[in-house]
This record gives C-alpha cells, structure tokens and sequence, in this order.
C-alpha cells in the first residue's frame, strides 16, 4: 500500500496516467531458491491485468526492486512485457 501512495516510482507513474498494480508474491523459500512459486504468482498477476479490457498488450511492463526485480527479470523472459525496469540489486 505504501509503495501505491507515497513510493516515488509508483506515485511519479500515477501522476504521468500509468495504471499501476502492485502484487504481492510468496515468500522464496530459502532452502530452494530457484523455486518457481513467487515467479508462478507474478505470473498469474501479469495474465490477470493482460485480460483487462482497458489495458493495452502491447503497452504492458513491468517494475521491481530487489525479490522482486529478480521476478521481473524473470517473468520478461516468459511473458515478454513492452518493457522492464529493475531497481537495486534484482539478483537472488
């Protein structure tokens, strides 16, 4: 909720017309990095805003920091958003 109402890239995105979604994803789990349960709920995430009406497929990108830029990377391999952009170190 912060991120949708006071975080910089999310608010800056808002103000420029984006919609954004924030996502949350299960937690990795430590024993087994590589794991694809957080990559299969981004994945779901992604689809779910594809199917809406007002949301453009070839406009669609994604954006994560840290976890979640690892997901981002990951998920553009499969799902190949319009763009990506990662924030901190986007590695596990």
């Amino acid at each position: 909720r912060w991120f949708l109402l006071e975080g910089p890239v999310h608010t800056r995105l808002l103000d420029s017309g984006y919609v954004v979604v924030q996502g949350t994803f299960r937690r990795y789990d430590m024993t087994n990095l590589l794991a694809e349960g957080p990559l299969l709920d981004v994945e779901a995430l992604f689809d779910a805003v594809l199917s809406l009406p007002f949301v453009d497929p070839e406009s669609l990108s994604v954006f994560g920091g840290s976890g979640g830029g690892s997901l981002a990377l990951d998920l553009a391999c499969r799902r190949k958003p319009a763009s990506v952009a990662v924030g901190e170190p986007a590695t596990i």
